[in-house]
C-alpha cells in the first residue's frame, strides 16, 4: 500500500517536472520581469504640463494582427502636438513569436493650457476589413509648466 502511494507520488512529480520543462520551452513572457513599458489603462485621465512630452501605451494586437491602433484627428491640435508612434519593447525579449506586433506607444507634446480628448480606434490593416472593433478614450488636462519660460533678452 505504501509502495503504491510512493509510486504515484513519483509519477506525479516526474509528470509535473516534465510539464514545467515543456512550458519553459514555450515562448512565454516572464511575468516576474517588467521588460516593456506599462500599458495606459482604459479611460485614464492624463494630466500633463505644457512643453513636457507624455506617452500613451496601447496593448498589442497579437501575432499577424488584422487590426491596428489609429489616433483619430478629433483632439484639439492647438493644445496638443502628436509627436509620433512607435513599437514598445517586446515582452518576449530575444525570441518573440513569428510576426508578433508589440504594444504601441503614441507620444504627445502639450502646447497650451486646456482640456482635450484623445480617441484611438482599432481599424483594419487591409482595406475592406470589418469595421472598428474597439476604441479607447483618454481625457487630457494640460496645465502650465512649472518651469519659467525664458525671458526675451533686452539689448
Amino acid at each position: 500500500m505504501i509502495s503504491k502511494t510512493i509510486n504515484k507520488l513519483l509519477m506525479i512529480t516526474v509528470f509535473s517536472c516534465g510539464l514545467m520543462l515543456n512550458l519553459a520551452a514555450c515562448r512565454q513572457p516572464n511575468p516576474t520581469q517588467l521588460r516593456t513599458e506599462p500599458l495606459t489603462v482604459q479611460d485614464t485621465q492624463i494630466q500633463a504640463r505644457t512643453g513636457q512630452t507624455f506617452e500613451i501605451v496601447l496593448p498589442s494586437l497579437g501575432s499577424r494582427p488584422s487590426y491596428k491602433w489609429v489616433l483619430q484627428e478629433s483632439y484639439d491640435k492647438a493644445l496638443l502636438s502628436f509627436e509620433g508612434e512607435r513599437a514598445a519593447t517586446s515582452e518576449f525579449g530575444d525570441n518573440p513569436p513569428q510576426e508578433y506586433a508589440p504594444n504601441r506607444i503614441f507620444s504627445f507634446k502639450p502646447l497650451a493650457v486646456g482640456n482635450t480628448e484623445l480617441h484611438f480606434t482599432q481599424e483594419p490593416v487591409n482595406p475592406g476589413g470589418a469595421p472598428v472593433t474597439a476604441e479607447r478614450r483618454h481625457q487630457v488636462q494640460i496645465q502650465a509648466s512649472l518651469s519659467p519660460s525664458p525671458s526675451p533678452s533686452v539689448p
